[in-house]
């Protein structure tokens, strides 16, 4: 086929799917209507080139109108142009009608708009699908808007929603003056209902893209055509996961890039990402017989590379790719309790003994300096098989590390222990009473200042005594009334690594001995290696080296 002919094949078929569901060919039983929604909100007030929008939205509008067949039928709706700030400003102006009445009655609709209020789109959306019956009759919407959704909607959802219900409904979006992010957000509205999506900057953009819109192009073929040019390219369709038994992934989650294997880059409109709840796949593409890699990002997680191969035939190739694998981590407070990372037990240091997990990829056998993921529970992670470092801190008093190896394609499930024991502290006066407001602070050395590592009450409101999760060792304690002074007390206690839980009642004025502050002090006493922060600073006894 010559290449010319060919682009002008591909960009007519795009604009026939356009118009298909309302200006069907002479002789075909059924028209579909057609509603455009125009977008009355405050922002249409902004301006390009030294001209508002709505300036120019009106005057396009009326351009392409005016040349528009007057065998459609077609109407307007057009929302936040009566109030401020109500997600409700959405109203019918104009029925669906022949064009050759409704095309006069929109243009003076148009032009009595004052904008003033928000960004109802799905709203106004499911309004003209409903008024034109979309389950009952084939019917389409054209979106004219200058802002993504700001009523607390979801343009996507509202998308599968109408494509599962309707018989025939499609929706065409032309956003104007809009970001390329925020068009993403609304192009699912066309996507997932097989419309299309156009990008207007300034007033010949619009014109353009409503030109495409509502009308439809005819080509003329002939034999020339199709003369070959080259292997013919077959329709790939993508199933993209993080490992094998994992959701779709689509364009919410990825962006990609392909290659020929040679690194040669495949053009770019030969591929696209999809909307798997509308599709049940990843992406398309149109790609001819050979051998492609493609690199693809997992939005904010990892990067990955996958080969394919697309064979000669005929039909369309389906490509199933898994991207990585899934770590699993089975957090226990010690191998003899388990620890629920979103119910935790309760502590004396704050009300719950919170836990925080960074995992760090070893790259060339270096660690990472940044961890691939930061949590704290839900503690399932889609990653690159490899090593990785697991670092955690427990209740803001003890971290913990471990290695880990994650095989490729399949989850990697690992039991995570802090190794800690459970200390319950209740400190009572000489009459037999617990000390008012009582305070509790470990040391791993003698005490000096501000030099704990752990500090809390020991008491609930309730009159419970709540724990203190400890790593194995020996350290200082002082516990006492707030404001005691010399009748708060000062011991040893020995965590000794057994797990079970350690029950101490202490009374007033306790010291340490010469010998114990002389063993505090000495180079074999150490408990904590190290104080690691993992979002908050814990003693850490065994550092994976």
């Amino acid at each position: 086929m010559h290449v010319a002919k060919l682009k002008t094949m591909l960009f007519a078929g795009a604009l026939a799917m356009i118009s298909s569901n309302f200006a069907h060919a002479q002789g075909d039983a059924q028209q579909s209507d057609l509603m455009v929604v125009l977008d009355g909100s405050g922002s249409m007030w902004g301006q390009i080139d030294g001209r508002t929008k709505i300036e120019i939205a009106r005057e396009t509008l009326s351009q392409v109108l005016e040349e528009t067949t007057t065998e459609m039928n077609i109407g307007m709706i057009a929302y936040g142009h009566r109030e401020r700030g109500a997600c409700g400003d959405i109203e019918l102006l104009v029925p669906v009608t022949p064009a050759a009445q409704s095309v006069s009655q929109i243009i003076s609709a148009a032009s009595n708009l004052q904008p003033k209020g928000k960004t109802p789109l799905s709203d106004a959306v499911r309004m003209a699908a409903e008024t034109m019956r979309y389950t009952e009759n084939a019917a389409t919407v054209v979106l004219v808007t200058d802002g993504i959704e700001t009523c607390n909607a979801d343009p996507c959802a509202l998308a599968s929603e109408l494509e599962a219900a309707g018989i025939d409904f499609t929706a065409h979006v032309v956003g104007f003056g809009l970001s390329a992010d925020e068009g993403q957000q609304v192009q699912c509205l066309a996507d997932i209902t097989g419309g299309a999506y156009f990008s207007a900057a300034d007033a010949g953009g619009l014109q353009d893209a409503l030109t495409r819109a509502l009308n439809h192009p005819e080509i003329t073929l002939d034999d020339s055509d199709f003369t070959p040019i080259g292997p013919v390219p077959r329709n790939v369709e993508f199933f993209i996961r993080d490992t094998a038994n994992d959701p779709i992934l689509g364009i919410r989650e990825l962006t990609i890039a392909i290659t020929q294997a040679d690194g040669t880059p495949v053009a770019r409109d030969n591929y696209s990402l999809n909307y798997p709840e509308a599709s049940d796949l990843s992406a398309t593409a149109s790609l001819p017989p050979g051998q492609y890699i493609a690199a693809i990002t997992r939005v904010g997680i990892y990067d990955a590379s996958a080969t394919f191969h697309v064979p000669e035939g005929r039909g369309t190739h389906l490509v199933d790719l898994s991207l990585s694998a899934r770590l699993v981590i089975n957090t226990f407070l010690n191998p003899a309790i388990p620890l629920d990372t979103a119910n935790p037990p309760t502590s004396s240091v704050k009300p719950h003994a919170w836990s925080y997990y960074e995992i760090y990829p070893f790259v060339d056998g270096s660690l990472a300096e940044t961890p691939l993921h930061e949590a704290y529970e839900n503690l399932d992670f889609a990653l690159p098989a490899g090593d990785y470092l697991i670092r955690a801190n427990l209740d803001r008093t003890t971290s913990a590390e471990k290695i880990v190896s994650v095989a490729p394609g399949g989850i990697t499930e690992v039991d995570f222990s802090f190794d800690v024991t459970r200390v319950f502290v209740e400190a009572m006066q000489t009459n037999g009473q617990r000390v008012e407001r009582q305070t509790t602070y470990f040391y791993d050395e003698p005490r000096s200042g501000r030099n704990y590592f752990a500090s809390g009450g020991g008491i609930a409101s309730n009159g419970d005594v709540t724990p203190f999760y400890l790593p194995t060792g020996r350290f200082v304690m002082n516990v006492g009334g707030e404001g005691y002074g010399v009748r708060r007390s000062e011991l040893i206690v020995d965590v000794t690594g057994d797990y079970a839980d350690i029950r101490l009642v202490v009374g007033e004025g306790a010291t340490l001995s010469t010998d114990e502050i002389a063993f505090l002090t000495s180079p074999d006493h150490r408990p904590c290696a190290t104080f690691l922060r993992v979002k908050y600073v814990g003693c850490l006894m065994n550092p994976v080296p």
